[in-house]
């Protein structure tokens, strides 16, 4: 479409992408909660470019009360979000949330790249935010990992329903 019709073109692809990409940010679960989250998040990834992967597959959310759900994965965004958007290169703006169920487990995991060095206000940060997923994912009898390993960070958390 530029090349036929011109620069005047090119803003009309660029504006034809963004409404794609608005309208690709609709996430249906089939748990309401669940899909108002990752639908915000979603569009506030397709504002900042941020690539969001999600892969949905657990079957009984409603045995997790939702303001838990919705604290552990929104504490869980957050830091990847704050993470992707320091980073420059197109390539590493990308996060990966997955959700999935085995027998009684809930298991919840975030992928994303992140920078080497941290400031000490990030660090305490970090560690505060890793306090409240620990007393979330206890309060389910399960717990939480972190892991760092060539540029990507994991956070992997188990509830245990009943």
């Amino acid at each position: 479409m530029q090349q036929k019709c011109g620069p005047l073109s090119g803003e009309l692809v660029q504006s034809t992408r963004q409404a794609v990409r608005v309208y690709d940010a609709a996430v249906h679960t089939g748990n309401a909660a669940l899909d108002t989250f990752l639908t915000e998040k979603n569009l506030f990834c397709v504002r900042e470019n941020i690539r969001l992967s999600c892969t949905v597959s657990a079957r009984n959310l409603e045995q997790v009360d939702h303001v838990d759900l919705y604290a552990l994965l929104d504490t869980s965004m957050e830091l990847a979000l704050d993470s992707v958007m320091r980073c420059g290169e197109a390539e590493k703006r990308v996060i990966s949330l997955s959700l999935s169920q085995h027998q009684n487990q809930l298991l919840i995991g975030i992928e994303y790249y992140t920078q080497a060095v941290r400031t000490a206000g990030e660090r305490e940060a970090l560690d505060a935010a890793g306090r409240e997923l620990e007393w979330i994912a206890g309060r389910y009898n399960g717990g939480i990992q972190f892991s760092s390993e060539g540029g990507m960070e994991r956070i992997y958390a188990v509830l245990l329903a009943e």
